[in-house]
């Protein structure tokens, strides 16, 4: 019986990591046109896939990579729609 590889293991993280950073970051430039944004939740949801990497199989973290990412780009349009009503109400 193969041994399935683990995404928790430094190597096969990294492989993952150098596979996918890139399309992620073009997808979430492309979808919400901010570069800066894109690469910081880029980068948020690598440190959250490593966090969770004992409940995430390697074959549902692309799947799971994309999800934390979409959420975590909704979370900061909603909040700036937020911030930007307060500013709208203040004045």
């Amino acid at each position: 019986m193969k041994e399935k590889k683990n995404i928790c293991e430094e190597i096969n993280f990294t492989a993952f990591f150098r596979l996918h950073a890139q399309s992620l970051r073009n997808y979430l430039i492309y979808k919400f046109g901010n570069e800066e944004l894109a690469e910081d939740i880029t980068q948020e949801a690598f440190v959250k896939l490593w966090q969770n990497c004992k409940d995430v199989p390697l074959e549902k973290a692309k799947s799971y990579l994309y999800t934390v990412a979409n959420n975590a780009s909704l979370n900061i349009i909603s909040h700036q729609k937020v911030v930007l009503e307060y500013s709208k109400k203040k004045y």
